[in-house]
């Protein structure tokens, strides 16, 4: 933020930006851009939000009132003011499991309690946290995003009933072999031809709906028979709080926790890539998942479903040259007039069609370029990335995700762990005194090596432990130097300690450390630590010393 943002306050400049943005919404150098561009993302996106509320397991219209509410709601008050918002790839997995065990109903309330815990979020500065998250883990959850809808796109791409839900009932049921349509097979490859090789002509080109037409006049001239979306016809829904009364709030949490990061790091992720490819102004990430908890809020208000910022809209937007808040306005506004003027092709519109969409698009998310690319640079952190995928797969997103952290926790630890210890002996009116030096950080998995050294000091002995290059000490390594003080205390061996970091100091006082050291407290240089030590011969030390 500005200088004047600073001393107006975060709550205050963050307003003053808003209306500053809505004042640009409508400047004229802009506006004309703006509205293509609106247009262009809305073809992007009904189809995909037709695809993704019948993914989730609701009718096709839920897709188009969740654009448009959401969609309305942040575009206006995002701070990623290019982001495009609405139902998304990534929650559509979770979506269908909480339609699943909880219902519709279920997921209405948990699309309203995310929102409200996204803003908690927000406000409270947490969202920092998720710019800490390995490129391996996100590249994994994003590859286990993609292999979920691969899995459950499948049998709709064959055209099989809808007790077939995923690959994995392919597998238990063989029957399905002979139930395969291969004219739904046929509209999907159709589809999927014009995503794939029609950007390669014309990156503005829109794919989706050009290969959707085509499907619609070959069934249309052919009179296939395959199962289609069916009626979309969206009215005025009225706002209503969402049925708490009606769901299991405690079973419900876990999925409405899981549904609130899982639609954080989307929006998030999506909008750290408008960054890197726009010319606006960047984001906050605080501000925007408060944005994005009002969307999701608001869409539950109205019967929708859960919402996150799109990358796949958002990038259409910035390569259609969107400038301003407009853009995202005017996507809303025409998703709402297609979905009222073209209900009736929208209804026509195959399922084999829509799923090949998703395909696309989720096969796009397995990266594998990504993960060769880290492989070269850590083999571990390729384990990472698979790890993660393989445990969302297997579990939840919330498991698969703690997963990933816990394998790289353990690969940070694996790599601190070769603290660098040495040391030497000087003499001091000829005694000797054992220097042991520290340099790296002092915590569990690095504290073996000086515990190993310490441990042979002879009975007797004088020893300076120099943690003058320790950047920090946890409450492990602390712990474990106050019992090695205690026990070279059992041997006769004196001990000083030199430190500079008052993080590091803060926890040997902790320890109970310096209580046994020479002095009492921590040094600041090998000659402080030696008057400390040598009370009696301190004109001799900074010669003996320097010698």
């Amino acid at each position: 933020m500005s200088e004047n943002s600073v001393r107006l306050g975060p709550v205050r400049a963050t307003a003053c930006e808003i209306f500053q943005s809505w004042r640009e919404m409508v400047s004229r150098r802009t506006l004309g851009t703006d509205l293509m561009a609106g247009l262009t993302v809305a073809c992007v996106a009904i189809p995909l939000n037709l695809a993704l509320a019948m993914a989730s397991g609701l009718p096709a219209s839920v897709g188009i009132v969740t654009g448009v509410i959401a969609g309305l709601v942040a575009g206006l008050f995002g701070s990623a003011r290019l982001q495009i918002t609405g139902p998304e790839v990534a929650l559509a997995p979770l979506s269908l499991e909480i339609v699943r065990r909880h219902g519709v109903q279920g997921l209405v309330v948990a699309t309203f309690l995310a929102g409200l815990l996204q803003i908690l979020l927000g406000a409270s500065g947490v969202s920092r946290l998720f710019a800490l998250i390995p490129t391996s883990i996100i590249g994994g959850f994003m590859a286990a995003i993609g292999l979920l809808v691969l899995g459950t796109q499948t049998p709709r791409l064959l055209g099989l009933p809808g007790e077939f839900r995923s690959i994995a009932d392919l597998a238990r049921d063989p029957s399905w072999l002979t139930r395969v349509a291969p004219t739904a097979i046929g509209v999907g490859v159709i589809v999927m031809a014009a995503m794939i090789l029609l950007p390669r002509v014309s990156r503005r080109a829109p794919a989706v709906l050009i290969g959707l037409a085509a499907v619609l006049l070959i069934t249309g001239a052919l009179h296939l028979q395959l199962p289609v979306v069916g009626d979309v016809s969206v009215t005025a829904p009225r706002p209503a709080l969402p049925p708490f009364l009606q769901v299991d709030l405690v079973r419900l949490f876990p999925e409405v926790l899981a549904l609130a990061l899982l639609a954080s790091l989307d929006s998030l992720l999506s909008a750290m890539a408008i960054d890197s490819v726009g010319s606006g102004k960047r984001h906050h990430g605080g501000h925007e998942l408060i944005a994005q908890g009002v969307a999701n809020m608001s869409s539950a208000l109205f019967g929708g479903m859960p919402v996150a910022g799109a990358i796949v809209r958002s990038t259409a937007a910035i390569q259609a040259n969107a400038r301003t808040r407009m853009t995202p306005v005017v996507q809303s506004i025409a998703l709402l007039l297609i979905a009222v003027l073209a209900s009736g092709m929208i209804a026509r519109l195959p399922i084999a069609g829509l799923a090949a969409v998703l395909l696309v698009v989720g096969y796009r998310l397995i990266d594998l370029r990504i993960l060769r690319r880290i492989a070269r640079a850590s083999r571990f952190e390729a384990m990472i990335f698979i790890g993660t995928a393989v445990a969302i797969v297997l579990t939840d997103f919330v498991s698969g995700v703690a997963v990933g952290l816990i394998m790289a926790l353990v690969n940070f630890a694996h790599r601190q762990r070769a603290v660098d210890v040495d040391g030497d002996t000087i003499d001091v009116a000829r005694g000797g005194v054992l220097v042991t030096r520290v340099t790296g950080p002092l915590f569990f998995a690095s504290r073996a090596a000086l515990e190993e050294r310490l441990m042979r000091v002879e009975p007797g002995a004088t020893v300076v432990i120099d943690l003058s290059q320790v950047p920090l000490v946890d409450f492990t390594a602390a712990s474990s130097l106050g019992a090695l003080a205690r026990h070279l205390e059992s041997k006769d061996v004196r001990i000083a300690v030199i430190a500079s970091q008052p993080s590091v100091v803060r926890a040997l006082q902790s320890a109970q450390v310096l209580e046994l050291a020479a002095g009492g407290r921590a040094h600041d240089a090998l000659d402080d630590a030696l008057r400390a030590l040598f009370p009696e011969r301190e004109s001799r030390l900074s010669q003996e010393v320097t010698a």
